[in-house]
């Protein structure tokens, strides 16, 4: 229940050693530590300059507030009411300092080349304090696999993590596009992942590792590939399911395979990936590894004269290409997917009830989920491109195609059986046979089958023999289906 009271804003986000305060009369009650506005009322606040970064702000109120400076990086904003907003959100720089702890959980991408080291000297390069970063990246691990992987589950459970990257199987993401079981395979445990994450580390800033496509000779065989066409069907298809991932669990993307992509359509590139054309050459993880301390620390990339084993002006190419990634994939201050436009907060479950969306551009902002009533269209570009006055004046029907992308699907087998016999032999002459089965069937399937046989035989001589066998088979199967997609991600 809900009381008026002065909220006072004290945040502290460990990713950076400011602590921001603002104090505001809203109708909320403050809940703890977190920075948990759910359901709160914060129509016509003053929020600038506020550090509201994976905040919960779903179903609170933000009519009228000033976001001049708000940053809103990865906040939950699932049915925010809006309108009338102030202001442009922007990304808060993050105090170096407060980067102490960094783990990557990945596989060979990440471990060829040691990029954990690389982005480390990076660090060191900067002038920035050097965090303790640990890697657990076995070969070949999805994010399924590391659910169930010892050494991740002790590196997260360690906790007090700062940052925390998560890297796929290469091929996964781009399986996803076209595979229902891979699909959910990856939203789930990816979810999953971050959860865990969170209970330990409840303040880490989570980061999903977008890899890049195989390379063109990976298709030189005209073999049909069930990651895509060609690299650019494949990196699309990394691209956005990360982006999905990454969108649901309130994280952010590092888009190296963005940067590779870029690379190789600039003259002269240089190869990126070794002789298979799936795992990266050192230069590789180098421009990685620049990518990565542009997103970590949120600032564009500054001069690094650590060049590793690259020549100065192979190292000065790279550092171009990733200075255009993160300049083309800049954080708004709003999480992805998510726009103001007009004062109003648009993106997935936002809550537009009574909002006049009149001569506004909507075009490929995903509404699904939103809540559109009482809505008023006129002359409106809906998200699929239509205009609003070809649809009977609205763009209800065009919102109702977006098909939500990002299910889950869980399902658990446990098998028993045991088996005992017991025999004897002694003289007489006389055979009895006795059969008993009896089968139980319980839903969730649940299947218990008893089979007890005793068979007596003298001929003078007696066998006993007696065979138990019991199997118990349960299976529970719970599958969710989020409404979430990677529509509107910013696309270098």
């Amino acid at each position: 229940m809900h009381q008026r009271a002065l909220l006072l804003l004290l945040i502290y986000i460990t990713v950076g050693t400011y602590t921001l305060t603002h104090a505001a009369s809203v109708d909320c009650t403050a809940r703890g530590m977190q920075v948990d506005l759910h359901g709160c009322d914060l129509s016509s606040v003053d929020l600038h300059g506020l550090n509201l970064s994976g905040a919960n702000l779903s179903d609170a109120n933000l009519s009228g507030a000033d976001l001049t400076g708000t940053d809103l990086q990865n906040a939950n904003l699932t049915g925010v009411m809006s309108g009338g907003i102030t202001g442009q959100p922007q990304a808060l720089p993050v105090t170096p300092a407060s980067i102490k702890r960094i783990l990557f959980i990945g596989n060979s991408y990440t471990a060829v080349n040691n990029l954990p080291a690389i982005l480390g000297s990076i660090i060191k390069n900067s002038g920035n304090p050097l965090p303790v970063i640990t890697a657990v990246t076995p070969g070949g691990q999805t994010f399924k696999g590391h659910l169930a992987y010892a050494a991740t589950q002790a590196a997260i459970n360690a906790g007090n993590w700062d940052v925390v990257v998560l890297q796929n199987q290469s091929q996964e993401p781009a399986f996803a596009e076209i595979n229902a079981q891979n699909r959910a395979d990856m939203v789930q445990s990816a979810a999953e992942l971050s959860r865990r994450i969170r209970l330990k580390s409840p303040n880490a800033r989570i980061f999903f590792y977008e890899t890049w496509a195989r390379h063109a000779n990976y298709w030189s065989s005209n073999q049909p590939r069930s990651e895509g066409a060609n690299p650019s069907e494949m990196q699309a298809r990394l691209r956005k399911w990360y982006g999905v991932v990454a969108q649901a669990n309130h994280a952010t993307v590092v888009p190296v395979g963005d940067a590779w992509e870029h690379h190789y359509t600039t003259s002269n590139p240089i190869r990126l990936h070794t002789s298979d054309n799936s795992h990266p050459a050192f230069v590789g993880s180098y421009l990685a590894g620049l990518v990565f301390y542009g997103k970590i620390y949120g600032v564009p990339l500054p001069t690094i004269t650590w060049n590793g084993s690259l020549s100065a002006s192979v190292a000065q190419q790279m550092q171009v290409v990733a200075s255009h990634t993160l300049a083309t994939t800049a954080s708004t201050g709003l999480p992805p997917g998510w726009y103001l436009r007009n004062g109003y907060l648009l993106g997935p479950g936002a809550n537009l009830t009574g909002a006049d969306l009149r001569n506004m551009d909507l075009a490929g902002i995903d509404l699904s989920g939103a809540i559109l009533s009482n809505v008023t269209w006129s002359n409106t570009i809906c998200p699929d491109g239509s205009n609003s006055d070809s649809h009977a004046g609205s763009c209800q029907s065009a919102v109702a195609t977006q098909t939500p992308t990002a299910t889950a699907t869980r399902t658990s087998t446990a098998t028993r059986t045991s088996t005992a016999t017991r025999t004897s032999t002694r003289t007489q002459t006389s055979t009895r046979t006795r059969t008993n089965t009896r089968t139980r069937t319980n839903t969730p399937t649940t299947t218990n089958t008893r089979t007890a046989s005793r068979t007596r035989t003298q001929t003078p001589t007696q066998t006993a023999s007696r065979t138990r066998t019991q199997t118990s088979t349960q299976t529970a199967s719970r599958t969710r289906t989020a409404t979430r997609t990677a529509t509107g991600y910013p696309y270098p």
